[in-house]
């Protein structure tokens, strides 16, 4: 099954802006991770670079980069409803 997150890549790939963002919040979860120990970064965006694309009705999801970016950096991308949502979850 071919990774529509990975294959948009060949025709829409990242800019400046969305490397500098996701440097910057790669640096501030390893520094707050060397500080404070155990935390929880998030990366509220609606950018499929980040993000995960969703399917069409209600199909499945892509999700290869979103991944690979909590894999590596510990940040967790989603829209803002969902990381909204995520927070709400914890707080409870």
């Amino acid at each position: 099954m071919t990774n529509r997150q990975v294959t948009q890549l060949r025709y829409d790939r990242p800019n400046e802006a969305d490397k500098t963002l996701l440097a910057e919040a790669a640096y501030l979860s390893s520094f707050y991770k060397d500080r404070e120990g155990d935390v929880s970064f998030y990366l509220a965006s609606g950018d499929s670079h980040f993000s995960p694309m969703k399917g069409t009705a209600g199909g499945l999801t892509s999700r290869a980069i979103t991944d690979r970016i909590s894999e590596e950096f510990h940040v967790t991308c989603d829209y803002p409803a969902e990381i909204s949502n995520l927070l709400r979850q914890k707080v409870k």
